[in-house]
């Protein structure tokens, strides 16, 4: 005993190091983790890398560190499921991702071709397998086609879209819809299940209904869709019809534009039969805004606002009176209107006194009143002796009088004559 070897001349080691060592020279080289004579006895691995202390054989880690011989930096709060701590930070453990590495991962990546979701891979159009590994025809041609050596998918009669999934429509809705799943849906004015047929406009509703595609309106409706209310009786050709009811032209009225109007509804002063204005005494004129003057001035004047004014040789508030030869008439009548007419004035044959001037005077004056009375101030315009001298004074607060022109002795009208005019002071 204690020897060993083919001839018994080495010294044996003890316990022949315990299986944990070599004997060399009769003593033990022991493994790591075993010390003793005969490698019998446990240590801690790495001393416990000098972070811990170490107790039947097991390391007691200091704060801080972790792991079998404490080399590692502990992770401050621990990890979570599917997490290891390494080297002071979590991590996920294989087979687990995301931040708090709660998802599962795919297979690969799902090779590129696909979207994991829970640890399944949703792979694209045209790849297959757990991992989307495998190249194929989108979706498997739906059932409704035959992959071919090119992975395209023939459809199937009836079916289309490059997985054929799509359902076919008849007549592809006869370019008036869109085709979805099989069935078209119309654009606004067709119907059909291929759309082909020209529908009622919103079915005619709510005041008509659809026969044959065209709508048959309820009594009072018109149109194509029966929207548009009927006037009666066409408002009678004398308006227009808007939503039912008539605008009458201004010389009708009523509902339905029958009834004559009277012009301005005969202002006011008169009562409208049949279309003409009925005035009460005092008006006049179509439309009885006119007032009118007593006796129509007896044929001797103009009426104006309902007040006569008389002819130069007349006067009353009918110009009924014979006046002299003296009138009132408008500052601008004996600037531009008596001047005018004395040039049109025919000689006459001169009387003693006034004969032929006040022939002149009364004959050239009565078309120019009408014209003049509408001027502010009143003048004297006074017809004298053979020398037709015209003489305008005024009547106003300026104390100025307007000197006439002379009118020559001859046998024939005056062409024209300037009409000279000077203030003079009022005698």
């Amino acid at each position: 005993a204690g020897w060993a070897g083919d001839d018994c001349s080495h010294r044996a080691c003890p316990s022949g190091c315990s299986g944990h060592g070599m004997c060399v020279n009769a003593s033990c080289y022991c493994e790591a983790g075993y010390t003793g004579l005969d490698c019998a006895v446990p240590t801690c691995p790495n001393e416990c890398s000098g972070h811990g202390k170490c107790r039947d054989w097991l390391c007691e880690c200091d704060a801080g560190h972790t792991g079998p011989d404490c080399s590692l930096i502990a992770c401050p709060g621990g990890c979570g499921q599917n997490e290891h701590c390494y080297n002071g930070t979590c991590a996920c453990v294989p087979g687990w991702t995301g931040r708090n590495c709660d998802l599962r991962t795919c297979p690969a990546g799902c090779s590129g071709h696909g979207r994991c979701s829970d640890g399944s891979c949703s792979c694209a159009l045209g790849y297959a397998g757990l991992a989307c590994e495998k190249k194929t025809c989108p979706n498997g041609c739906s059932g409704h086609g035959r992959c071919d050596e090119s992975l395209v998918c023939s459809c199937e009669a009836g079916w289309s879209g490059i997985d054929c999934s799509l359902k076919n429509c008849p007549r592809g809705c006869t370019s008036h819809g869109y085709c979805h799943n099989g069935t078209c849906y119309c654009q606004p004015g067709w119907v059909g299940s291929d759309c082909s047929a020209i529908a009622c406009p919103n079915d005619c509703a709510p005041n008509g209904k659809c026969i044959g595609l065209s709508c048959e309106c309820d009594a009072g409706w018109t149109g194509y869709d029966c929207k548009l209310a009927m006037c009666p009786n066409d408002c009678n050709g004398h308006g227009l019809c808007s939503s039912g009811r008539c605008e009458c032209a201004p010389e009708w009225g009523g509902a339905d534009c029958s009834v004559p109007q009277c012009i301005r509804n005969c202002s006011g002063h008169g009562a409208c039969l049949n279309g003409t204005c009925w005035c009460k005494p005092g008006f006049g004129g179509i439309d009885c805004a006119l007032q009118t003057c007593p006796g129509d001035c007896s044929g001797n004047g103009w009426c104006r606002d309902g007040a006569c004014l008389c002819y130069p040789e007349f006067g009353g508030p009918e110009c009924a009176e014979h006046t002299a030869p003296t009138a009132q008439l408008p500052m601008k009548c004996a600037l531009d209107c008596v001047h005018t007419c004395l040039a049109k004035c025919h000689q006459v044959e001169a009387h003693a006194t006034l004969g032929s001037s006040s022939s002149c005077y009364s004959d050239c004056t009565r078309p120019c009143l009408p014209k003049c009375a509408a001027h502010g101030r009143d003048i004297s315009v006074e017809a004298l002796t053979e020398a037709a001298e015209i003489h305008a004074k005024t009547k106003g607060s300026d104390d100025t009088a307007v000197k006439g022109a002379h009118l020559p002795h001859t046998a024939t009208p005056v062409e024209s004559t300037e009409l000279e005019t000077a203030a003079l002071p009022l005698q």
